[in-house]
């Protein structure tokens, strides 16, 4: 399974894009890679859901596009902003508009997705 490493440092979205079990084998079977503070493993179903929410700019019609719940795919946004440890979008009102992090993850979640 293809696992991406995804981590913000400096307010940039670095990628490391190589499998993990790539770079494990680099440093023997046994051995892990040293851990990294801010890194963690994207989930896909989270990057997916910020994706849609992120072009719709509305929860509800994102939610409603991609029949889950309005609560489910909040609560999916928000796990995945406290696994990045920066809020991906601003609450205004009913809408939602990205943030420096959220325009960072979206131009990455871009190049997944509208391929």
């Amino acid at each position: 399974m293809f696992r991406t490493i995804c981590s913000f440092q400096r307010n940039d979205l670095a990628i490391d894009s190589k499998p993990v079990a790539e770079r494990s084998a680099k440093l023997g079977s046994d051995a892990r890679p040293p851990p990294e503070p801010l890194a963690l493993r994207l989930n896909y179903h989270h990057l997916h859901y910020f994706w849609a929410v992120a072009l719709e700019g509305h929860l509800t019609r994102a939610a409603q596009k991609l029949h889950v719940s309005q609560s489910a795919l909040s609560a999916q946004i928000r796990q995945l902003e406290a696994q990045l440890g920066q809020p991906l979008f601003d609450r205004v009102g009913r809408t939602l508009q990205l943030t420096e992090a959220g325009r960072l993850a979206l131009s990455y979640a871009n190049s997944i997705f509208s391929a």
